[in-house]
């Protein structure tokens, strides 16, 4: 039997995550693996309404609604989004002019809807591109509340915010890390709800399971064969998977951890405290434990309150501020026409 696909990340996949979500992320899916190890099929659920887009009017009013498109009712916000034809009518059409969309980014990031997880990005990358193109948009705030997740998960958030022409900030609500923080760092602003909450984890991890003396253990044998031709067919994972991550490090982990810490440092340009040359030259020359502690690329977690720019602060983000000043802030920068990411 086939895992879902979220599970089967979960336990065989390459993330960009925080760790202590890392484990939360396995607690939480933890009840739907021995339904699925018994052969039980799962119902999909509609998608929460929390995770619906919706837009803050000039007078502070919240319009929210499904977006419509040609899928059943009750998963029209799941699955309308993600289409690649563009709806006959927008949540955005109700909104006066001028109003501010919010779109969120919530729980464990993964590129594909998932039937018993979280949106996916694709969908949060066609909201975002969907509020910026309607007439009655300003602006757009992406509400953050991730760990992280999937490294295929990133591309469609920072796609469309760099493809955005109006204003877009990111709002961190509680925490921002890895894959999150990451593909948010191309926003105009970036905002943190308090001085508490928790930014960072800008790095790569891989997670394998090794099954085979569980499966041994139920009188199963596992047996892979090869083509002569194609001897480095999965030879990384394979390794990996009998302990010896080496390799897939080395060709994989590695690559994408200085392609997305190199587009934090390109994103936030002249707000970081540290340098990314000097960060990858020193670990490059085995000289890791001379780095500081807090360094922002080295992967730790940071309070909001000593990530902001300048003051000796690490310069993850901009401002600290609630909802409310965010959207006023959008407005302004709206009214300035003031646009960093084009």
């Amino acid at each position: 039997m086939k895992l879902p696909y979220l599970i089967n990340l979960t336990l065989n996949g390459s993330w960009a995550i925080e760790p202590n979500f890392s484990v939360e992320l396995f607690n939480a899916y933890l009840p739907y693996f021995q339904p699925v190890t018994s052969f039980v099929e799962l119902e999909q659920a509609p998608e929460p309404i929390e995770n619906m887009p919706y837009a803050i009017s000039p007078n502070g009013m919240r319009i929210s609604s499904p977006i419509l498109g040609e899928v059943p009712e009750g998963r029209r916000g799941l699955f309308a989004a993600a289409s690649t034809q563009q709806p006959e009518k927008s949540i955005y059409d109700d909104a006066r002019p001028g109003s501010v969309a919010i779109v969120p980014l919530r729980g464990a990031m993964t590129k594909h809807a998932q039937l018993c997880g979280p949106m996916g990005t694709l969908a949060v990358g066609n909201r975002l591109l969907e509020a910026d193109r309607h007439k009655n948009i300003a602006g757009t705030i992406v509400f953050v509340e991730s760990g992280g997740g999937q490294l295929e998960s990133m591309p469609p958030v920072f796609n469309a915010m760099n493809a955005c022409g109006k204003p877009v900030v990111a709002f961190y609500e509680d925490f921002s890390a890895s894959a999150a923080l990451i593909s948010t760092s191309g926003a105009d602003l970036v905002v943190a709800a308090n001085p508490m909450v928790r930014i960072g984890s800008m790095g790569v991890m891989g997670q394998f399971q090794n099954s085979e003396k569980a499966l041994e253990s139920r009188g199963w044998t596992i047996y892979t064969y090869k083509s002569t031709y194609s001897y480095n067919k999965n030879k990384n994972v394979m390794e990996a998977m009998q302990g010896d991550g080496e390799a897939l490090t080395r060709q994989v982990l590695d690559p994408f951890a200085k392609y997305f810490l190199k587009m934090v440092a390109d994103n936030r340009a002249g707000k970081l405290r540290d340098d990314y040359a000097a960060f990858i030259k020193m670990v490059d020359e085995g000289s890791a434990d001379k780095i500081n502690a807090d360094n922002v690329f080295s992967a730790e977690m940071f309070f909001a309150k000593d990530c902001l720019t300048g003051n000796n602060g690490n310069g993850l983000i901009d401002r600290i501020g609630s909802l409310e000043q965010t959207v006023a802030w959008v407005k302004e920068m709206a009214a300035k026409q003031v646009k960093i990411n084009i």
